[in-house]
């Protein structure tokens, strides 16, 4: 969560979150309620535009799909947990990852 909101500060105005889940997101919406931008979903279909997000967060559930889909050269990997026994992945573009941990 702190990264998504380091990089909102230096994302601009089209800064956008995807994340992806079959679990509840919950507490996630409560922590960024205040970031605009932010997509929730849980369906397959809105893996596919995942580029036009700055940042890409998805549940085990989407590890099939996003195989092989995040180069290391553009996307920084980041794993952390959201609750007990939950892990979610983290995917942001290297630009704006760059950019957060310079400030």
């Amino acid at each position: 969560v702190r990264r998504i909101k380091e990089c909102a500060k230096v994302g601009g105005d089209n800064f956008k979150v995807l994340v992806l889940m079959k679990n509840s997101p919950w507490p996630l919406p409560w922590q960024l309620i205040r970031i605009e931008g932010v997509k929730f979903s849980s369906a397959d279909e809105d893996a596919k535009n995942f580029q036009d997000f700055d940042i890409v967060v998805f549940d085990e559930n989407f590890d099939g799909v996003f195989s092989g889909k995040f180069s290391d050269a553009e996307w920084v990997e980041e794993i952390f947990g959201l609750r007990e026994n939950l892990l979610l992945n983290a995917r942001t573009k290297r630009g704006i990852f760059d950019k957060s941990i310079e400030d």
